[in-house]
């Protein structure tokens, strides 16, 4: 029965045989694998032909022989397989008219029979000894003998009548050794007329040259040839100072001895790390350490005298230099830790032993050093679990072992080790052996590892019975190709599907405001069954942690053509984010693709209504139609295309218009993703209400300053003041107050009410009624009504009625009392507000008093006059009283009117193009920052530019954000957006205003 049966649960698929090649129990014994055009070549003997050449593609059917070049049972024994010009150039051994296996020719395949060729006969009466196939500048080199002249090197482009011999001595016999190529050159180790010396060549007889004669009177035999940048090294003999590290760039006079280290130095182990060559050699004072060269004499020298002791000689016995993760990575001994894994970084300092896996003298003795799935796995003893694999990370705590596979010390009868590490698909794959002394048995197993303990498991078992299982892993597309021993099949070729590799190209091709369209590169593995698409709100997704919009949704993703869907039923204005797998037939998940995110764009506002809000404002709402929660909405005047709000809820009001007008609005929504990109909803017309002649006003009596209420009629300034509560009957106070100009003192109680002349008619044509008076809430509130119509309607905002009402204070404009000459009194709506600590600093600072008594409103809008107050007031900047008004809607009585000209003299504001001002307008995040930049006279100095996904580079605020974003006075949302349009808050303000003149 097949030992292949009794799999690790753990494996994704159980490896199979692909053919039998040796029918029965007989093995074919596979090997020499190499992956050429998606097809496994290789040698194997079905028991007839001998070891041959043979062909695969995974299954049975495409499993053959390719051709019998030696016919008979004795077999051609191919082998040194080259790819050359999209063919397979090998040795093979052919009856060419010699005894048995004495002609070793070079031959050529496409994989077919026909087209399975001698390339030429090189030694037409013997065997033409072919060996050491290289490519180099188009050409294909090697080295034969041709019966006359011995082993020279020859050069073929595939043809026989261009297949050459390259002579390099008149004698012949140079048996060209160590080829490399190196700028288009094939460099060798010749023995010409001159001896072993470095020899280099373009195919040509005439650039087939001796690039010096290193040493004069005999061979300097050049070898262990390393590629560093613009030069190749090599160690060589010149007679005179031994064996040394020299160096060439392929000229006779810049061929030279890098350094005379010491006459037995022994360069070896040339490995190139960071622009530099690293080897080991012997100074004959240390011993046999580590060494580094730039290729100058000066710069070459001995890295770290890593064993300073006498123990081994003082041999560090550097071995397996393998390049991690930015740093070179080698076994060594200190002479008191034994051999174990050590790193470099370049420097002395930064060449450390990383880790005592064996503790003590004992040697963990790590090798077959090789990288996979970003970590460094090796082979280590660490004296308790035998020899295993071992991960790092670099670090100590990330040098750990993997898995103890086979449990426990290893005994004496027997061996374990790992061996033949290799990468495949971001996984290792490796064999693992198991010798036993006692009988002599061998057994392999074929393992795999993610660097996780519960993702290193077993593939494939190997008959333990006393055969050996080939250590050939060739992995050719989705297939791992391996040699296996079966009890009912023998030794033969068996094949692992591997996990897909993961998917690329994946992109965002388009979206609406409820889909997303994703488009990839198309699968390339044969045995493709389906994509998976995972999506998600959060990235991660390439963990499998999303929602799956699978074939059940989509049909097209089970298609092996497909490369696209459109994922549907997303949420507006939404960041999602993607990742694409692929599945095989056997259930195998390739790794995610790299995740991509993309917004679905905004959904357009839905059911947009308008409410007239008396004779000056308008009271907007809308349905959001899905977009979420922070969408940024702009609403626009459709007539003057102007903006006239900014706001993350469905609904607001615009103020400051004119009675009985028609509006036009519409909203805009705003992409999260970009702010450039946005859709309109359907105007929304309006018309305001005509002037009323009734209106309510509220006064607060615990004022520490004389109340005042403002309105404008006619042209003229009126004045409520507050005088007294009058507490004669205490249980019905009255309220004493003054109306200017023409004082009327009135002297009422709740429900009391007394007609005066406030038009200048001279008639009592105004009623004048007090609805409440509240002692223990410190306000009362009263009424004007029959108001002349003559009485027109002024600038301020706060009502209706012919008059513009203004709010409690010399300040006309209704939304704030900064411009009170008053005592500071602390507010009580900014406690443990994120703003107070700024907000306190300008009250103590006599710069803002609030709404109200005890009221700053933190979270309100600031209009552009209070920020203005606000900003000149900090800063102590001169704020003459003007004589002319700038503004069309700027009247020299108006609280704010010296601020603004002040302002616009010193350059720091502009009106609109209508000539207007708009000082009771909200003022956006990036216009605030503008006004109070250019007031405090900082230079922009700033060190990294922040653009943010709705800041646009380059746009006329990049420098003011960035600079303020440095010096933190401003940040974004937690969202990651900064919201240039959004409205600044009062609270907002101070901070800026404040920090700001800590800075000035």
């Amino acid at each position: 029965m097949s030992n292949l049966g009794n799999l690790d649960a753990q494996a994704n698929s159980a490896p199979a045989l692909v053919k039998d090649i040796y029918p029965g129990v007989g093995s074919s014994n596979p090997g020499s694998f190499i992956s050429h055009n998606g097809l496994l070549f290789f040698v194997a003997d079905d028991g007839t032909n001998g070891r041959e050449l043979w062909r695969s593609d995974g299954t049975i059917g495409g499993t053959y022989m390719v051709k019998d070049i030696y016919p008979g049972s004795g077999g051609s024994f191919p082998g040194e397989f080259t790819v050359y010009n999209n063919l397979l150039f090998f040795v093979a051994t052919d009856d060419n008219g010699v005894a048995f296996g004495s002609d070793q020719g070079l031959w050529v395949t496409d994989g077919s029979s026909q087209n399975t060729v001698k390339v030429k006969n090189v030694n037409s009466a013997g065997n033409d000894s072919v060996s050491n196939l290289i490519v180099a500048n188009g050409l294909l080199f090697f080295k034969a003998d041709n019966g006359a002249n011995g082993q020279e090197l020859w050069v073929t482009d595939g043809s026989e009548g261009n297949t050459i011999r390259l002579v390099l001595s008149s004698f012949g016999y140079t048996n060209p050794m160590n080829p490399i190529v190196f700028k288009d050159y094939l460099y060798i180790s010749g023995d010409g007329d001159d001896g072993r010396e470095l020899w280099k060549t373009d195919g040509t007889q005439q650039n087939t040259v001796m690039v010096k004669d290193i040493h004069p009177t005999a061979n300097s035999n050049p070898e262990r040839f390393t590629v560093l940048n613009d030069e190749l090294f090599f160690r060589a003999n010149d007679g005179t100072h031994n064996i040394q590290i020299w160096k060439t760039d392929g000229t006779e006079l810049n061929t030279v001895m890098v350094k005379d280290i010491y006459d037995w130095a022994f360069p070896d182990n040339l490995t190139v790390f960071d622009n530099k060559l690293y080897f080991t050699a012997d100074d004959g004072v240390n011993g046999s350490e580590l060494w580094v060269t730039d290729g100058n004499e000066a710069n070459t020298m001995m890295l770290k005298h890593i064993n300073p002791t006498a123990s081994d000689a003082g041999y560090a016995y550097v071995e397996y230099m393998t390049v991690f993760d930015g740093k070179l990575y080698f076994s060594a001994t200190n002479g008191v830790n034994g051999s174990e894994l050590w790193s470099t970084d370049g420097t002395e300092a930064g060449t450390q032993m990383l880790v005592d896996i064996k503790p003590g003298a004992d040697w963990s003795t790590p090798r077959h050093l090789t990288v996979a799935n970003g970590l460094l796995f090796f082979v280590a003893d660490n004296g308790t679990n035998g020899n295993e694999i071992w991960k790092s990370d670099g670090t100590v705590s990330g040098t750990v072992l993997v898995k103890d596979i086979n449990p426990g010390a290893e005994p004496s009868s027997q061996t374990h080790a790992p061996s033949n590490l290799i990468q495949v698909n971001n996984l290792l794959f490796f064999n693992y052996t198991f010798f036993n002394w006692d009988n002599g048995n061998i057994a392999v197993e074929l393992w795999r590892s993610d660097g996780t303990e519960d993702g290193t498991f077993k593939v494939s078992d190997v008959n333990s019975t006393g055969a050996y299982g080939s250590s050939d892993l060739s992995p050719i597309d989705s297939n791992l190709f391996f040699v296996s021993t079966d009890t009912d099949f023998g030794t033969e070729l068996f094949v692992h599907v591997l996990d897909p590799n993961p998917l690329t190209g994946l992109i965002v091709d388009s979206a609406t405001s409820d889909s997303i369209v994703l488009s990839w590169d198309a699968s390339v593995a044969g045995n493709f069954d389906e994509y998976l698409v995972y999506y998600g709100n959060a990235t991660g997704v390439t963990s499998l942690t999303g929602t799956l919009w699978n074939f059940t949704n989509d049909e097209n993703l089970s298609l092996a053509g497909t490369t696209s869907t459109t994922v549907t039923g997303l949420t507006p204005n939404t960041e999602y984010f993607f990742s694409v797998y692929q599945m095989d037939t056997s259930g195998n998940l390739s790794e995610s693709s790299d995740e991509v995110a993309a917004y679905t764009a905004p959904s357009s506002v839905s059911a947009l209504t308008a409410e007239a809000n008396g004779s000056h404002s308008v009271a907007l709402s809308w349905s959001a139609n899905n977009n979420p929660q922070g969408t940024i909405y702009e609403v626009y005047d459709v007539d003057s295309d102007s903006l006239v709000a900014t706001t993350t809820n469905t609904k607001t009001t615009v103020s400051d218009l004119s009675p009985v007008t028609s509006y036009s609005f519409k909203v805009r929504t705003i992409s999260s993703a970009n702010p450039v990109v946005y859709v309109d909803s359907d105007p929304v017309v309006i018309a305001t209400s005509a002037l009323s002649k009734n209106i309510d006003l509220k006064m607060f009596t615990d004022d520490p300053q004389p109340v005042k209420f403002m309105f404008e009629g006619s042209n003229t300034l009126h004045t409520v003041v507050f005088e007294e509560i009058i507490l004669d009957v205490p249980e019905s106070p009255k309220v004493k107050f003054t109306i200017s100009s023409d004082p009327v003192t009135v002297t009422l109680g709740a429900g009391e009410s007394q007609s005066v002349d406030l038009g200048g008619s001279g008639s009592n044509d105004t009623m004048i009624t007090v609805n409440t008076v509240d002692t223990v809430l410190g306000e009362f509130s009263f009424s004007l009504s029959d108001i002349s119509p003559t009485i027109g309607g002024g600038s301020g905002g706060g009502g209706g009625g012919g008059i513009g009402f203004l709010s409690p204070s010399t300040n006309p404009t209704g939304l704030s009392n900064e411009g009170v000459e008053s005592e500071s009194q602390s507010f009580d709506d900014v406690n443990g507000h994120w703003g107070e600590m700024y907000i306190e600093k300008l009250r103590e600072k006599g710069v803002v008093q609030g709404k109200r008594p005890g009221v700053f409103a933190p979270d309100d809008a600031v209009t552009r006059a209070e920020l203005l107050k606000m900003m000149m007031e900090a800063y102590e900047l001169s704020v003459p009283t003007p004589t002319a008004s700038s503004f069309s809607d700027v009247e020299l009585t108006g609280w704010f009117a010296s601020y603004v000209e002040a302002a616009k003299s010193m350059g720091f504001i502009e009106g609109y193009a209508d000539g207007s001002f708009r000082p009771n307008h909200t003022v956006n995040r990036v216009e605030a920052l503008a006004i109070i930049l250019k007031s405090s006279e900082l230079s922009l100095d700033y060190s990294k530019a922040f653009v943010f996904p709705d800041t646009a580079a380059g746009s006329w605020y990049s420098d003011l954000v960035s600079f303020a974003v440095e010096k933190g006075v401003v940040q974004g949302y937690q969202n990651g957006l900064f919201g240039p349009s959004d409205s600044l808050t009062r609270a907002q303000a101070a901070k800026i205003i404040v920090l700001m003149m800590e800075m000035m």
